[in-house]
């Protein structure tokens, strides 16, 4: 393992505490590698990591248990070599699950080639099912691309395609049954999650929160009940119906998730999953590292 690798390990678990052994004491962690197109932040060194340097952290971390990493963003997909990446990752020895989220918009043109490359499991943004609104709140008119996107991810063979949907006050709220309409219909998840409480958001919060004790609620009252949660499921409550297709989760926010935490399934997690700039460069652009730590 050479130095930057050695230091991006010791950094990670340092965040997990945990301590850096020949071993774990548990059997996966989960690792978010985000990869944006460069970085934003005064550094005046670059952030991105090559391919290569990417497999090799992700070997590593293998080599301590991990079988499961998450590409995100902003959009990862902006990344010019971004299916080589998740060649590389997913060609890693003990990697099961390489997961993307992603805003859908190419999704629809490249599902295949993604599935291909070995992306299992597409998380989609998607906050509102209304055209109109949709554009608002992402300042993009795309929703008809994005949900032919969902459509060819799910022809594409994927084993997981889950929608994400961030439920706010005045702001969406209204669409909550317009969307689990869309999952009954449909094969996809959908994922709600609570707006997080920030240092420079209190009065967004106090005025858009909605808890999703509130919307468990709600679900359970229309007939859908909790199913078993899944190997490292994160900390998502995930519920059925017996006449619906996909399942719908409610999400927490990740201040109420002690961390470490370790659930059924023996995954130590902190905050549902330990994130990294650029597969976990924080020994190339200190800025960025701990943001990720707190907002994943």
């Amino acid at each position: 393992m050479d130095n930057l690798t050695h230091s991006l390990v010791g950094a990670v678990l340092g965040q997990a505490g945990l301590k850096r052994t020949t071993g774990l004491a548990v059997p996966a962690l989960i690792i978010g590698a985000n990869l944006p197109d460069g970085c934003r932040k005064p550094c005046s060194r670059p952030v991105e990591l090559s391919v290569d340097e990417i497999r090799c952290a992700v070997t590593a971390f293998a080599q301590l248990g991990l079988w499961k990493v998450r590409l995100t963003g902003g959009e990862p997909s902006l990344r010019r070599d971004f299916e080589d990446v998740a060649r590389a990752v997913a060609g890693v020895p003990g990697i099961r699950r390489v997961a993307v989220t992603t805003n859908g918009y190419r999704l629809a043109q490249r599902a295949q080639v993604w599935r291909d490359a070995g992306i299992n499991a597409i998380n989609v943004s998607v906050d509102s099912l209304d055209p109109a609104r949709f554009a608002a709140i992402t300042r993009h008119d795309r929703l008809a691309e994005v949900l032919d996107g969902i459509e060819a991810a799910g022809a594409a063979g994927f084993d997981s395609v889950k929608l994400n949907a961030v439920l706010t006050r005045e702001v969406n709220d209204d669409e909550m049954a317009a969307m689990v309409d869309f999952v009954r219909a449909r094969d996809p998840s959908l994922s709600f999650i609570e707006v997080m409480r920030t240092n420079d958001n209190a009065a967004f919060f106090r005025d858009r929160h909605i808890a999703g004790q509130s919307v468990i609620d709600r679900l359970e009252a229309a007939g859908w009940h909790r199913l078993p949660r899944a190997p490292c499921a994160g900390s998502a409550v995930e519920l059925g119906h017996p006449d619906a297709k996909g399942r719908i989760g409610s999400s927490r926010p990740m201040q109420e998730i002690s961390a470490p935490v370790a659930t059924g399934c023996g995954c130590h997690r902190t905050g549902g999953c330990i994130c990294a700039c650029s597969a976990m460069a924080a020994a190339i652009c200190a800025h960025c590292f701990p943001p990720m730590i707190r907002s994943r």
